[in-house]
């Protein structure tokens, strides 16, 4: 029993000492394999002069702009314009039925010219000293009266026609010859194009670059590849305590009446005279919750090697965003396959396929 038992215990101590010097001699030949290179896209950080430019976005405004609307109630009985129409200051558009306001007026008026007479008279008596003078200032105030009484009705009158308040362009007529409007019901619109404004926003922190008289460049969805020039006109003094933004309005020359209240409109300011800056492409660029980096790629033991580097970065210009500190000029950088790369990994270059990295992209979707 003792020699079965002894020689059962070094077969089974035999294989499995054979599997556990298996086992360490695998995972000493894995730990000793050499890792793939890991295939990237590289470019260079380069020294660049960026022109002071402030981007933002905006809304075109007319210079003025209204909504045509009668403040009384009544029945279109005239209209004079069409749809699109260019009017001047005052121009009569619509005329609404005034025939009661025009009866009250006559009635008022012939009241008054009874009034005037019966003063005259009284005034004649009261030199003779044959009636009061009290019963003469009943007749004269009378007569004050009913002036104001005409002046009341002929204001409402007036409200009856309703006239431009402004040169303008018209847009789309909004009512019929016998249509009832009531008080604030929309006629037409009426807004003035040439010049036109452009509201945007800019932060707080870039307030002592921009001031009153600067240019500016708009771009449309409209016209890709089309700007157009204008310069700020008027800076809000006051900074939004919600986005700590100010506003600014810039006035764009309208001479083709192509720009048209109320569109989204691309701006950029140019504030200053060209900066030099370190720039690469933004896709080289790892955002992490503690810091940004970029992984440096650098020669080592006949190989490329990939270190992984902390930068501080700074505005931005197409596909490219500057670098203040952390690279320095000729920097060769991976700008693509940043997921599987870590620090001291080997990369093999391939810029066959690689980002775009123009400062001005026209992408064909724009």
């Amino acid at each position: 029993m003792f020699w079965m038992l002894l020689a059962t215990g070094l077969v089974f101590g035999a294989i499995f000492g054979f599997k556990a010097f298996g086992k360490l001699m695998m995972n000493r030949n894995f730990d000793e394999m050499p890792v793939p290179p890991a295939a990237v896209a590289s470019a260079l950080a380069e020294p660049r002069s960026w022109p002071r430019v402030l981007n933002s976005v905006g809304t075109l405004t007319a210079r003025n702009g209204t909504r045509i609307a009668p403040e009384v109630e009544g029945t279109v009985s005239a209209i004079h314009f069409e749809s699109g129409d260019q009017v001047e200051a005052g121009q009569l558009l619509v005329e609404l039925d005034s025939g009661v306001e025009r009866g009250r007026v006559a009635a008022l008026e012939a009241e008054l010219r009874l009034a005037g007479l019966e003063k005259a008279r009284y005034e004649e008596l009261v030199a003779k000293k044959l009636v009061s003078r009290a019963d003469f200032d009943l007749r004269a105030s009378r007569v004050d009266q009913l002036q104001a009484q005409i002046r009341a009705e002929q204001a409402l009158l007036a409200r009856k026609n309703l006239r431009a308040p402004f040169t303008g362009s018209l847009g789309i007529r909004q009512v019929s010859l016998g249509d009832y409007l009531q008080a604030g019901d929309v006629v037409v619109s009426l807004q003035t194009l040439n010049p036109i404004y452009l509201d945007f926003n800019l932060p707080e922190r870039v307030q002592a670059d921009v001031g009153v008289g600067m240019a500016i460049e708009a771009e449309l969805e409209a016209y890709p590849g089309r700007t157009f020039d204008g310069v700020i006109g008027a800076i809000e003094p006051e900074i939004d305590t919600g986005t700590r933004n100010f506003r600014l309005r810039a006035e764009l020359d309208n001479g083709e009446g192509v720009l048209k209240p109320g569109a989204f409109a691309r701006v950029r300011v140019q504030a200053g005279e060209p900066r030099a800056v370190l720039a690469i492409p933004q896709t080289a660029i790892r955002y992490e919750p503690y810091g940004n980096s970029v992984f440096v790629l650098i020669d080592q033991d006949g190989q490329r090697i990939a270190r992984q580097r902390f930068v501080e970065t700074g505005a931005t210009r197409g596909d490219l965003i500057a670098v203040s500190s952390g690279l320095e000029a000729g920097d060769e950088v991976a700008i693509s396959g940043l997921l599987k790369l870590r620090n001291g990994l080997p990369v093999v270059i391939n810029n066959e396929v690689r980002p775009s990295t123009d400062a001005t992209p026209t992408p064909d979707n724009r």
